[in-house]
């Protein structure tokens, strides 16, 4: 793998199998919430007699921020720090802001019947995962070569099918075991750990790894 000039580091824009391996792991990351949020909460509000109503309100409002992607396009093409390049910076910040939720989440430890709460924690790990999702997107479209995107496209697709899935399996066997926060406890920290991936590489040569580093943009 390709390492920076500038204090060492991996560098997607120089490694073919570094594109594919991060795409692929970051929808493997963005799979996790939307695993959590969209089947394994509801489906133990249900299990544990929560109204079909009451199910539904919270599914709604978790699914209300996909509808909403055009306006995260809008900010992140006029919003950016080149520095760090053009999408690593919207792709940490939606990582921490998915880690801020989960971690109000544990501390709110919402009940069944806490339809209002349990619906805005819904929204908001949403509205941080499109962001993530939106970011990763643009991110293929800069880095990726054109005979590399076929694969690219599938390779994203599989991580997230393979993120949905585990990321309900895992997080429904632990609610039924532990409760709601030791499953949001733990999407926290597999998030942080890719957030720590995220910080450990550049788009392209040259880039700070962050803010406070030094580097030169690649406009």
């Amino acid at each position: 793998m390709a390492t920076s000039a500038r204090g060492g580091g991996l560098i997607l824009s120089q490694s073919r199998r570094l594109r594919l391996f991060t795409l692929f792991i970051l929808y493997v990351g963005q799979g996790l919430p939307i695993g959590l949020s969209w089947f394994a909460i509801p489906a133990w509000m249900a299990a544990n007699g929560a109204p079909a109503a009451d199910v539904g309100s919270v599914l709604a409002l978790t699914a209300l921020p996909w509808s909403l992607k055009l306006v995260n396009g809008f900010f992140m093409d006029r919003y950016t720090f080149l520095p760090m390049g053009r999408r690593r910076i919207w792709l940490i910040g939606a990582q921490m802001a998915m880690i801020g939720v989960l971690l109000a989440a544990v501390f709110m430890n919402p009940s069944v019947g806490d339809v209002f709460l349990l619906g805005a924690v819904g929204f908001a790990l949403n509205v941080a995962t499109t962001f993530q999702d939106v970011a990763v997107d643009g991110l293929a479209v800069d880095i990726m070569e054109e005979d590399e995107r076929a694969r690219g496209s599938g390779m994203m697709f599989g991580g997230q099918s393979i993120g949905i899935a585990s990321g309900t399996a895992a997080t429904g066997a632990v609610i039924g075991a532990y409760g709601a926060p030791a499953a949001y406890t733990i999407v926290g920290g597999l998030i942080f750990v890719l957030c720590v991936y995220i910080a450990s590489f550049n788009e392209r040569e040259g880039e700070r790894r962050m803010p406070w580093r030094k580097g030169v943009a690649d406009a």
